[in-house]
């Protein structure tokens, strides 16, 4: 490449505008709004269908732009406050911004496209196959998520990932969770800040609420057998049924109570069997 094309490249770069005003007219499957731009489509983090925002880019590929919402022109009837005082920083919801009926629309049309995308793939040559389904099982807008994955920082602290990156965010409660996973979730967090937890070998841990409860915990290569003797001993006090050791090169299995050999889930007066 010469010089002179490559300050030509720059110059059209440069030239390109940072912030854009656009028009949402979809949804993406992670919850970003979906407009086009001079051809190409724009991933707008915050955004909503219906909307008219101004918009920051963050990232320009070859087929798409990436970009962060930074004023709203014109608001959805859908949009709400997010519950959260965490939404919009945090990776563990990307929607708290729709409201409830809106969240439950857009899942249920991922799911149906979803499913109709794998029929039709099944029966290329016959088109008369159309999916149908059942209204949705609805739950309370909060307090319903029965599992969660945190990962520990080197402070000890437990935390979710942040949005749209690798980087942490502290959380001592998530309005999301089940009450006992939020419980358990304190009560872990004070464990390991006491020392009654040694944390310095563990990596990420999981929380699982079935109709029995399960921790999972991925360490590193620095896992002692005086750590898991000391964690086993918590985790029994705590009630556990079930934990689960991620090692770097194996898994291993614990059963806390062998009068629960077997992990279920009941929904709707069903009792499934589950692995975790």
């Amino acid at each position: 490449m010469t010089l002179a094309h490559t300050a030509m490249m720059h110059n059209k770069q440069s030239t390109q505008p940072s912030k854009l005003t656009l028009e949402i007219t979809d949804l993406s499957a992670d919850g970003r709004g979906v407009a086009r731009y001079d051809g190409q489509v724009v991933f707008v983090t915050g955004a909503l269908v219906g909307e008219q925002v101004t918009a920051t880019i963050t990232e320009r590929k070859k087929n798409f732009i990436t970009a962060e919402t930074t004023h709203i022109i014109s608001a959805s009837p859908e949009r709400v406050t997010p519950h959260c005082s965490l939404a919009g920083v945090c990776g563990g919801c990307q929607l708290q911004h729709l409201s409830y009926h809106g969240q439950t629309q857009h899942k249920q049309q991922l799911l149906h496209t979803s499913l109709q995308h794998l029929v039709d793939k099944q029966h290329k040559a016959a088109k008369r196959f159309h999916v149908e389904y059942c209204l949705p099982l609805l739950s309370a807008p909060f307090g319903y998520r029965r599992r969660a994955r945190f990962v520990l920082n080197t402070q000890g602290v437990l935390c979710f990932r942040r949005l749209g990156g690798k980087a942490q965010v502290e959380v001592d409660h998530c309005p999301v969770l089940v009450p006992e996973l939020n419980q358990h979730l304190v009560q872990l967090q004070t464990a390991i800040h006491q020392r009654h937890l040694p944390s310095k070998a563990v990596t990420e841990i999981e929380l699982i609420a079935f109709d029995q409860k399960v921790i999972v915990i991925w360490v590193n290569k620095h896992w002692s057998n005086s750590q898991q003797i000391q964690w086993q001993a918590w985790l029994t006090e705590q009630d556990i049924v079930h934990w689960v050791v991620h090692h770097p090169t194996h898994s291993e299995e614990y059963l806390l109570k062998h009068d629960s050999p077997e992990l279920t889930e009941t929904v709707a007066d069903h009792t499934l069997s589950v692995t975790y």
